[in-house]
């Protein structure tokens, strides 16, 4: 069980984040966000979700301050969002 979010400044894709439950029954949380490089190369969204769901998967508790900056300001609308979705376990995202 998996839930996903793009994040977008200015209409253009900057990130994404994630939530899954585990086989242990807990929600763990991921995010990617978009590295700004020389070639400006576009955003990947597979890429991305590889690299959220990566994260997610080490089951490390990520506080709101860990969270990159362009993606920390849509966090708690997805933490509501995730509170919803995961409605009989307990989702714990640092805020």
């Amino acid at each position: 069980m998996m839930i996903m979010e793009y994040v977008r400044k200015n209409g253009k894709l900057v990130g994404v984040m994630i939530a899954a439950k585990s086989i242990d029954d807990k929600v763990y949380f991921g995010w990617s966000k978009y590295a700004i490089n020389k070639e400006n190369k576009p955003f990947d969204k597979s890429f991305a979700l590889d690299i959220a769901a990566s994260r997610a998967d080490t089951g490390r508790f990520y506080a709101k301050d860990d969270v990159p900056f362009l993606i920390r300001d849509k966090y708690e609308a997805f933490f509501n969002r995730c509170q919803k979705y995961f409605k009989d376990t307990p989702v714990n995202m640092g805020i």
